[in-house]
């Protein structure tokens, strides 16, 4: 027997459920014909025939699972595993085909003299986000102890780049005379390094600054690199609810294709923007009250006077506490509606002090006989009260209703 190795390769490739497995020799390829329907009953008839008695051929592998750990879906990755003769007689292998649903090559197989190897490349190349997943080759053999070896290789299929706590940013109850801070992370498995170029936000109220993250929050969230990211609420944003964009501009290649190599960022012509929100109440010196027949939602500033009768009207009224006026008088110096029928009155001359705070009376009529018309959901009345409040200057309120 000459010295020189005798490998064979067997490639199975999991490729967009297709599936192919192949061995073939140092030497030289070996044959390979498309397998038939019919030939799934003949699986017996596939296997290496094993002797009745010994010596017998001892299959040694010195793994079967491989974690292939984060994957970019659209990308290929590959492992080789080895099965070694350490028996007395040939090895004979045979292909078992894969646990995906795919085809599976017929292999003319020829044996594995003892001493030698045969090498088994698995390749897996997802084309969708999973949180994990697991695909095996399948080898019989003639080793009465390793009939059926199953190699296979795990992992997670992940996106490029991730952000926490995802799309909407939440800063809860916005504080009046100090910055209100909202911390996020955006992080890849996959890049050992990218950068965060810029943030901006449309509001001048908003403000963000990136942190590079350390060693201790990349083994955290099992990062290869990552950045914290801090949207501050500066002080003087209006009253009532915030809804803005924030958008985060990286480095990050905005599509990578098929099994192209993530380039050098400098040879981007796209780069990746995430563009979130960020979600916030400032309530401000201001308390509304509604009494019977209204509604209040502080979070949306959002008057609610119900469902009512067109013939009949809808009178509502809500009590409405200022503070921080420092002795001075409370005044409305203009009103604006964009529904011309709703009466909106701030009754600011009767105003009643009540410890640091001035309770005025608010409200809103809709005439009877006016017509038919709902105004909920995303098509509320805008009404703008402008005052001589030193940080209240405008209040802006919405108005729900349905007429019927």
């Amino acid at each position: 027997m000459k010295t020189g190795a005798m490998a064979a390769t067997v490639l199975a490739g999991l490729v967009a459920l297709v599936c192919t497995v192949l061995v073939a020799r140092q030497s030289g390829s070996l044959p390979v014909a498309e397998p038939k329907a019919h030939q799934h009953a003949e699986v017996d008839d596939k296997r290496p025939k094993i002797a009745p008695q010994g010596p017998y051929p001892k299959a040694v592998t010195a793994e079967t699972d491989f974690d292939f750990d984060a994957m970019l879906f659209g990308t290929r990755k590959t492992h080789t595993f080895v099965i070694r003769n350490e028996g007395t007689v040939p090895l004979e292998i045979r292909n078992g085909g894969t646990t995906c649903s795919c085809t599976v090559n017929k292999l003319s197989d020829g044996p594995v003299p003892p001493g030698q190897s045969v090498k088994i490349e698995v390749s897996w190349k997802p084309y969708a986000p999973a949180a994990h997943f697991r695909q095996s080759a399948i080898v019989w053999t003639n080793d009465p102890d390793h009939k059926e070896l199953r190699f296979s290789v795990s992992g997670a299929i992940e996106k490029i780049a991730s952000i926490l706590p995802g799309s909407e940013w939440d800063v809860g109850l916005i504080a009046n005379e100090k910055p209100t801070t909202v911390t996020g992370r955006i992080y890849s498995r996959l890049l050992k390094e990218f950068n965060v170029l810029g943030i901006s936000s449309k509001s001048p109220y908003i403000k963000g600054k990136a942190i590079k993250f350390d060693p201790k929050e990349l083994a955290e969230f099992k990062a290869k690199s990552g950045w914290t990211i801090k949207a501050t609420i500066l002080p003087g944003i209006p009253v009532g609810y915030l809804n803005e964009e924030l958008t985060i501009r990286t480095d990050i290649p905005d599509k990578v294709h098929g099994d192209a190599k993530i380039q050098a960022q400098t040879d981007l012509k796209r780069l990746a923007s995430f563009t979130l929100a960020v979600k916030g109440y400032r309530p401000g010196p201001i308390r509304i009250i509604p009494t019977a027949g209204a509604a209040w939602d502080a979070k949306t500033s959002t008057v609610g006077l119900g469902s009512f009768r067109h013939e009949e009207g809808r009178t509502a009224k809500l009590f409405v506490y200022l503070g921080g006026l420092k002795g001075k008088q409370l005044q409305l110096l203009d009103t604006q509606c964009d529904l011309p029928f709703l009466n909106v009155q701030l009754d600011t001359k009767n105003a009643v002090r009540i410890g640091g705070e001035q309770r005025c009376l608010l409200t809103f009529r809709i005439p009877p006989g006016k017509p038919r018309m709902s105004r909920i959901g995303d098509d509320p009345v805008k009404v703008v009260l402008k005052t001589n409040h030193p940080q209240l200057p405008i209040i802006r309120l919405n108005v729900k209703f349905v007429s019927l």
